[in-house]
C-alpha cells in the first residue's frame, strides 16, 4: 500500500482517499466502505466516515502481507467494519484477534 499510495501523489497530487473525497459528491460516501485503508490519513479517514462512509480493515490480511497495523482507530470515531480476505486463511476470530492485538497500548 504504501508504494500505491506515493505512485497516487505523484500522479494526481494528492492521496488515493483524497482524491475520492474530493471527487465522489456527498450522497454517493454516504454508499461507500472503503477497504484496507491501512495506511491513509487520519483526517482523511475522519472527512470519510463524517461524510457517512465506512471503513473496513482486515489485520490478518494486512499481517500476512506484511503492510502494518491499522492505527488510527480514534480517527474514524470506532466506526470500523472488520474484514477477511487473507490469502493465508479466512478467519473472522483471526480477523478479530489481530486487530484487538494491533490497538493494544504500548
Amino acid at each position: 500500500q504504501p508504494q500505491e499510495i506515493k505512485d497516487c501523489v505523484a500522479a494526481h497530487g494528492v492521496t488515493p482517499l483524497a482524491l475520492l473525497l474530493d471527487n465522489v459528491p456527498a450522497e454517493s460516501l454516504r454508499r461507500l466502505c472503503a477497504v484496507h485503508c491501512t495506511h491513509s490519513k487520519p483526517d482523511e479517514l475522519a472527512r470519510l466516515v463524517a461524510a457517512g462512509g465506512g471503513v473496513c480493515v482486515c489485520p490478518l490480511t494486512e499481517a500476512a502481507l506484511g503492510d502494518g497495523v491499522f492505527a488510527s482507530l480514534e480517527a474514524t470515531a470506532g466506526a470500523v467494519s472488520l474484514g477477511t480476505d487473507c490469502n493465508a486463511r479466512i478467519d473472522m476470530i483471526e480477523e478479530m484477534r489481530w486487530l484487538e492485538y494491533s490497538q493494544r497500548p504500548e
